[in-house]
């Protein structure tokens, strides 16, 4: 019976995702991108991200999925201009930037880092991973004050593990002088 029920939603689901697909196909086709994406095919799931954006050139979540999408596969660049359209169609999505501020950290550009990550703090201050990203770019460039004042705003927001990982690298840059 759990079985049949289980079958049951699976097809109530795909049924109205092909619905979907018809009445909204941008939306249907980054649906399609992230399942790829979690199944960590990132090829096939950045393709269909550029099909939800031919669908709607101004829809957001593609835009976002591919430009992260971009900076699991290491190309920075590609996701960083992915990303920045993001941010010209929508300049108050806090996700934009903390993903800009995380290709940074990648790139090793802490000042860019530091800067995205102010952007998305300035849309909501409580974000944890932007306040990681923030502590995260002022240990590497040994502002360790700055860092552990980020380290409290983790824990006063209660994002203990973010806020642990903080220490660590906080603790490792300092026994490393």
């Amino acid at each position: 019976m759990k079985i049949l029920a289980i079958l049951l939603a699976l097809l109530i689901t795909n049924f109205a995702f092909a619905e979907n697909e018809a009445e909204h196909p941008a939306s249907y086709y980054d649906y399609l991108g992230t399942k790829y994406a979690y199944r960590e095919d990132l090829h096939t799931a950045a393709l269909y991200f550029r099909k939800a954006i031919m669908q709607d050139p101004n829809y957001l979540p593609a835009y976002i999925n591919l430009g992260v999408t971009y900076g699991k596969l290491e190309d920075y660049d590609k996701g960083i201009e992915i990303l920045e359209k993001a941010s010209e169609i929508n300049p108050n999505i806090q996700e934009v930037y903390v993903n800009l501020s995380a290709i940074y950290e990648k790139k090793k550009n802490y000042d860019l880092t530091i800067d995205y990550a102010k952007k998305a703090l300035a849309l909501n201050r409580n974000n944890a991973t932007a306040n990681y990203l923030l502590g995260s770019a002022y240990v590497m460039q040994g502002k360790v004050q700055e860092a552990i004042e980020q380290y409290r705003k983790l824990n006063n927001i209660n994002e203990d593990a973010k806020a642990v990982r903080l220490l660590n690298k906080i603790i490792h840059h300092a026994t490393q002088q």
